[in-house]
């Protein structure tokens, strides 16, 4: 989560608009370099902000676009943009999937919310984020929050202890980790209430949904053996936020999964992020890292979309959001 002061100065000039008029509701414009926006980025060195997209609606009843920046390169903590007089609302993006000609169909703010952001498209140096501001032209400085609309899910440490068992001493071999029933899709106005239209890795392993991502890195990672030995792989695999209260054919919960073999015979270990360690409702939201540590008691299910018990596995699960170490204060 990164901090960002904005400092937005009324200057009634940009491109297809003179100075002493600025047209309400116009069509979409790139602003002229004429006032400032300062993002404060506190010891920030990974993720980091590739780009910026800024947009600038009118605060009324229409809420229709103002103006437009694209800025690529962020130097000194500060972009300009430029703006008509009177109550904004500041849209930023960071990190964009879509160009300056996607842009042009957010005509009004109420538009982003069917602007869907792609797993697929992902970046795990430089994640989507984004962020919207009420303020005044020509207003103080006001503070505002990027946040991802992403969730790591990681798997911090794995081990599996099959003591008791006929096959004791075994390990569990061609093991990988992987998400499924993954929300492919999300708006970047309402993450947290994003609605879930497409499914990655629906009810197991999809090659095709793999082979769909820049970087499969995201979505699945390969352990090699499981031992009694505590491996540390710190894998983190990506998803987007999945709210679903209770599990439908057509909203289920998000599952990662062990896959892995035993005696040649191949086993899963899907666990429900959904409903955490302790099997009340979380949900997955945005912003927010899922940390789990696993130790293998017993082999698991015969399918990847069927949860184990408790007995098959001893999890130990966190959740925390994505925050700064220290509070930051931006001075102008």
């Amino acid at each position: 989560m990164l901090v960002l002061g904005i400092a937005s100065l009324a200057v009634p000039v940009f491109h297809g608009c003179s100075r002493q008029c600025c047209t309400p509701d116009s069509d979409f414009t790139e602003a002229s370099t004429k006032a400032s926006v300062k993002l404060a980025v506190h010891n920030i060195t990974e993720p980091g902000i590739r780009s910026v997209d800024a947009l600038v609606f009118n605060d009324d009843i229409l809420q229709r676009i103002d103006c437009y920046q694209h800025v690529e390169y962020i130097r000194n903590g500060t972009i300009q943009i430029g703006s008509c007089n009177g109550e904004k609302i500041v849209f930023l993006c960071a990190n964009s999937q879509w160009d300056k000609d996607d842009w042009r169909e957010s005509r009004s703010f109420h538009s982003l919310n069917d602007r869907m952001a792609e797993l697929e498209n992902e970046d795990r140096a430089y994640p989507l984020m984004s962020s919207f501001i009420h303020i005044e032209a020509g207003s103080n400085v006001a503070e505002t929050r990027l946040e991802r609309l992403s969730s790591i899910v990681r798997l911090r440490s794995v081990s599996c202890d099959f003591s008791g068992k006929p096959y004791a001493g075994e390990k569990v071999t061609d093991a990988k980790v992987y998400l499924t029933n993954v929300n492919g899709s999300c708006s970047i106005l309402q993450a947290d209430a994003c609605r879930i239209e497409r499914i990655i890795n629906y009810g197991g392993l999809i090659p095709d949904d793999i082979h769909a991502f820049r970087d499969s890195s995201l979505i699945i990672s390969h352990l090699g053996t499981i031992s009694t030995e505590t491996a540390y792989p710190e894998t983190e695999l990506l998803c987007y936020p999945n709210t679903v209260t209770e599990e439908t054919a057509g909203a289920p919960f998000t599952r990662l999964v062990i896959e892995g073999k035993i005696q040649g015979e191949t086993w899963y270990w899907p666990i429900n992020i959904n409903r955490g360690c302790s099997n009340s409702h979380e949900g997955i939201q945005g912003n927010t890292i899922y940390t789990y540590d696993i130790v293998i008691r017993r082999k698991g299910t015969q399918d990847p979309d069927n949860p184990i018990t408790p007995e098959a596995a001893e999890t130990t699960f966190e959740t925390e959001r994505w925050s700064e170490k220290e509070e930051y204060h931006v001075a102008f």
